[in-house]
């Protein structure tokens, strides 16, 4: 599986600016935010359920918002309700009933039965990730016989090593997920061209960055044709 830092070297060695690693790296994570715009996919969506226990106040509050949360899919209260969403900006004083919004840094659930869990899916973008030259210093790495590494703080040796497992399926894909996504796996190339569109812009080669503009609008098209639209805002 290819991961960023691969990605990266290969915006740098198609556009021969080597050594511009951190701009690359940039500009590759920028096209992550620039695929993502073109819709809603579901290898963005998260299921997820809000615990509420202790909870006193309504509307309920959940504070606890990721960071990178995109839009919410849907909302469901433990007595079966979908909540309606509702804009900020009306007078939600004088609304009653079961609704929910979006404000900053969290959301308000009004109507959820008090101490009950929520169950909620929302739309997350891709977090930033970081390029590694060497990658056996990265989180996560796969060999060439494509097992993946790990690497592991050993508190008694006060040194990191390299390990098959970090102790669970989900700490391993935690790992993978700090060096790689569903974007650099199945549209590496729509990644790229974006990337390498960017990097001829940044140093002026109008030439290039105009090849490459059109290269990267085909596999836009290409991504969103065969990723679809599967969510709407709300």
């Amino acid at each position: 599986m290819p991961t960023f830092s691969d990605l990266v070297d290969a915006v740098c060695s198609t556009t021969d600016y080597v050594g511009q690693e951190e701009l690359a790296a940039s500009f590759v994570n920028g096209a992550f935010r620039e695929l993502q715009s073109t819709g809603l996919y579901e290898q963005d969506l998260v299921e997820d359920r809000i615990e509420t226990a202790g909870a006193s106040t309504q509307p309920f509050l959940w504070r606890d918002v990721p960071k990178g949360l995109r839009a919410v899919s849907y909302v469901k209260y433990s007595n079966g309700v979908s909540p309606v969403p509702i804009k900020l900006g009306r007078r939600l004083q004088e609304l009653k009933g079961n609704y929910y919004y979006l404000a900053g840094s969290y959301i308000a659930f009004s109507g959820a039965p008090q101490g009950e869990p929520i169950d909620i899916a929302y739309y997350m973008l891709q977090p930033r990730l970081t390029y590694y030259a060497n990658q056996q210093e990265a989180p996560a790495y796969e060999d060439d016989d494509g097992i993946w590494h790990y690497r592991k703080w050993n508190v008694d040796t006060q040194a990191y090593e390299h390990v098959d497992t970090l102790g669970s399926y989900q700490d391993d894909y935690l790992a993978r997920m700090k060096v790689t996504n569903w974007i650099i796996e199945d549209y590496f190339e729509a990644a790229k061209a974006i990337a390498v569109r960017e990097v001829y812009n940044a140093y002026g080669d109008t030439a290039d960055s105009s090849v490459w503009t059109a290269i990267a609008a085909k596999h836009t098209q290409t991504f969103k044709n065969l990723c679809g639209v599967k969510g709407i805002y709300t």
